[in-house]
């Protein structure tokens, strides 16, 4: 049964959102427990970063074992990226709200949509935790990229016409503060883009029943979609509330999937999630969603 956890006496456990220390313990996998804040109801997981510090968790082993499906074609050739469709609407959108050209892209991953951007006519930059993806970029386009997180990184506040969070934000220890410094970095009526999974999507759904009430063996299908490697696990009704409360207004909610083929499935889950994915786009249950907010004018 799911406990309440009082970590008063823990400096370190604590909501990443509102801080508050009161949480439920919602699943108690092998080497990590995702937990509810009784606060803010934002659910996270209490063991991140899962191999001590960000940079060792996001190594090149994360790009080329972990998630090698998400990034061997990418790191071969961008454009065989199955996310480029996303990024090229993503970009379409954003173009629609400004007239800048000057992006930054956190969490820039192996540059995918940094080169897409720089190709659509945008001077970019980037953000990027790991050592191995920002020398990736450094050496493969070319592109300024800081070896940081957002909130480290030195940038002149009022100066990016547009800052975009690609799966990003999930893997983030401090999200509201890295919104905030978004937003303090963009111009007047800058554009912010979140995308990002959601958490109230029938695979999600289907986690929590397997994981409750079905054998122990299901635990393992539950972590499959609750991963080690997000910090949270957010629903767009949260990240909507959240980045409104910053300040941005929200201009663009759509919900999205995640390119089947970026995922580690057998052939037998590979076959099972296609179905689902139908499934989630007949019932409005998507398994991930687009936020595009404006900054306010000043």
């Amino acid at each position: 049964m799911p406990k309440i956890i009082n970590t008063l006496k823990l400096d370190n456990f604590s909501c990443p959102v509102c801080k508050n220390k009161m949480l439920k313990e919602i699943f108690d996998f092998d080497s990590y427990s995702v937990v509810r804040c009784l606060d803010c109801k934002l659910e996270f997981n209490l063991d991140f970063p899962p191999r001590g510090t960000k940079e060792n968790s996001f190594s090149e082993e994360y790009y080329r074992d972990v998630q090698k499906e998400a990034f061997a074609m990418q790191e071969k050739n961008y454009l065989l990226d199955p996310s480029l469709v996303i990024y090229k609407s993503g970009l379409n959108k954003i173009e629609n709200f400004t007239s800048g050209r000057r992006l930054l892209d956190v969490g820039a991953g192996l540059g995918a949509f940094m080169k897409l951007a720089s190709d659509f006519g945008w001077k970019v930059e980037g953000v990027e935790i790991s050592p191995f993806a920002s020398e990736f970029i450094r050496k493969r386009y070319g592109f300024k990229i800081s070896s940081k997180d957002l909130l480290s990184a030195a940038y002149t506040e009022s100066s990016f016409d547009a800052i975009t969070f690609w799966d990003v934000i999930e893997h983030v220890e401090t999200p509201k503060e890295s919104l905030k410094k978004a937003y303090d970095l963009l111009k007047p009526e800058g554009i912010l883009l979140v995308a990002t999974d959601n958490y109230n999507s029938l695979l999600s759904f289907l986690a929590r029943a397997l994981y409750f009430f079905g054998p122990g063996i299901f635990r393992y299908h539950a972590g499959r979609v609750f991963l080690p490697y997000n910090k949270i696990y957010l629903n767009k009704d949260y990240a909507y509330k959240l980045i409104e409360k910053i300040g941005f207004q929200v201009v663009f909610l759509r919900k999205i999937q995640y390119p089947l083929s970026k995922l580690k499935l057998s052939k037998i889950e590979r076959a099972i999630v296609y179905l689902l994915y139908k499934l989630e786009s007949i019932l409005g249950l998507q398994s991930q969603f687009l936020i595009i907010a404006k900054k306010d004018k000043e």
